[in-house]
């Protein structure tokens, strides 16, 4: 199941929480329970892309941009992990959809 924040025209610049996955990973078979936090950082902005396909920039208007933190459960408290394993920033435009991924290591 894959959680993403539903986008509409009065998003809330609040955060919001994906439900909590638990798993073990491996190795070293450690048993986990993570969260994802999603942010609007802005919406309603403009950017400009240039492509592979295209040397023109190409302008979207009204785009949204939502970050995406992780959070592992550690004794019944939710500990930002991002800085181990990074976050990613998703950039929507309306009436077009996702348009732009990024993906950071801090």
């Amino acid at each position: 199941m894959v959680f993403a924040p539903r986008l509409a025209t009065s998003l809330r610049l609040s955060p919001a929480f994906s439900p909590a996955f638990a798993g073990t990973v491996t190795p070293p078979g450690q048993s986990l329970t993570i969260r994802f936090k999603y942010t609007v950082l802005t919406k309603d902005t403009t950017i400009s892309l240039t492509t592979s396909g295209s040397c023109l920039p190409v302008t979207y208007n009204n785009v949204i941009i939502i970050e995406e933190k992780y959070e592992q459960l550690n004794g019944g408290t939710w500990i930002d992990v991002t800085p181990v394993v990074g976050y990613g920033k998703s950039y929507y435009a309306r009436n077009i959809g996702l348009m732009k991924y990024e993906f950071a290591i801090l």
